[in-house]
C-alpha cells in the first residue's frame, strides 16, 4: 500500500526521536532521529527494554512508571538516557499509550546541557502519589509549593474527576 511508504518516510524523516514500544516496554520500532539521540543503531534499540537506557534505572521504578503511563494513557516529562560511553543526556518526552492497541509511542527532544552548577529545570513527580522528589526525599506537592515558592494551596475537584466519581 502506497500510504504505508509515505508513513515510513514521515517517520524516518522527523527530527524528533520517535520510539514505539510494546506492552512490556520493549522497543519494536525507532526512527533515525531516536537512534542518533541514543547514540545507538536501530538493532541496538529494537527488542530492548526501556530500562536498559535510563540512567540509574531500577527495573521496579521503570515498571511502576510504565504501569502509570499505560493506566493514564499519556505521560510527559524529563529523564536522562545513558549513552553508550556511560555519559548521560537529558531529554524531554511526550508519550501516548495505545496509539494502536498494544503499541505505545514516545517523542523525544534533547534538552540543552545544564550550565555549571545547575541541576536542570525539572521536578520529579511520582506518577502514582503525585509527591515530588526534593533533595532526595519525597514530599507532598503542597509542601513543596509552600516551602519553595510561598504559595498557599487549596483543593477542589475537577469536572472530569467529579463526573467519573458520579458514574460509580
Amino acid at each position: 500500500m502506497a500510504h504505508r511508504s509515505y508513513l515510513r518516510e514521515l517517520f524516518e524523516g522527523l527530527d524528533t526521536g520517535v520510539l514505539i514500544a510494546d506492552d512490556q516496554a520493549r522497543y519494536v520500532d525507532v526512527n533515525r532521529a531516536a537512534c542518533d539521540l541514543f547514540g545507538r543503531t536501530r538493532s541496538e534499540l529494537v527488542g530492548h527494554h526501556l530500562s536498559e537506557f535510563i540512567e540509574g534505572a531500577r527495573a521496579a521504578d521503570v515498571n511502576t512508571q510504565w504501569a502509570a503511563f499505560i493506566r493514564d494513557g499519556m505521560q510527559s516529562g524529563i529523564f536522562n538516557i545513558q549513552l553508550p560511553d556511560r555519559s548521560s543526556r537529558m531529554f524531554e518526552f511526550q508519550a501516548k499509550a495505545n496509539f494502536v492497541p498494544g503499541l505505545h509511542c514516545s517523542f523525544l527532544t534533547p534538552l540543552p546541557e545544564p550550565t555549571e552548577g545547575s541541576t536542570g529545570p525539572h521536578l520529579t513527580i511520582c506518577a502514582w502519589t503525585k509527591r515530588v522528589r526534593v533533595d532526595g526525599k519525597w514530599i507532598a506537592i503542597e509542601e513543596y509549593l509552600q516551602e519553595r515558592h510561598g504559595l498557599s494551596v487549596s483543593h477542589g475537584i475537577c469536572p472530569d474527576a467529579f463526573a467519573a466519581w458520579q458514574c460509580r
